[in-house]
């Protein structure tokens, strides 16, 4: 089991998650990626219990379409990993930007990249999530 420092809910100053992470298992004979494990950041962030998640496919991004796209975009660059075993997997990341109902943005950064070596038929894979907003206001409060 994954285990982490941060405690459930969200700090006694309102702070959001710091470093959310999933892993995630690819299996070459079974498409789709499932939760191996999360860590509370994980559950802070998009809410649910450990338990929940477990088994299910993660949340790489809100918006559900965005979403699908990562999904397929990470199965086509795990492809030739799943299939040789000489082939490199560099990751893939990025940041999302989503407006909350408040009309404020939220700032999501991303990255997913291998853990280990292909075991058997499957891939380990490490998804790390951080509410990046706070940097951004600042980096455009700053620029005008």
């Amino acid at each position: 089991m994954y285990q982490h420092y941060a405690r459930p809910g969200q700090d006694a100053d309102g702070e959001e998650p710091g470093h959310a992470v999933a892993i995630l298992s690819v299996q070459g004979s079974s498409p789709g990626i499932h939760i191996v494990d999360v860590n509370t950041d994980y559950q802070r962030l998009w809410g649910g219990s450990r338990e929940e998640w477990l088994g299910a496919a993660p949340i790489i991004v809100q918006q559900e379409a965005a979403n699908r796209q990562i999904v397929e975009q990470l199965h086509d660059a795990l492809n030739p990993l799943l299939n040789d075993a000489e082939s490199f997997f560099e990751g893939i990341g990025g940041l999302e930007v989503n407006r909350r109902h408040d009309g404020s943005r939220r700032y999501v950064e991303w990255r997913i990249t291998a853990m280990g070596v292909r075991h058997n038929d499957s891939i380990t894979l490490v998804l790390t999530q951080r509410n990046v907003t706070e940097q951004m206001e600042k980096r455009r409060s700053l620029s005008g």
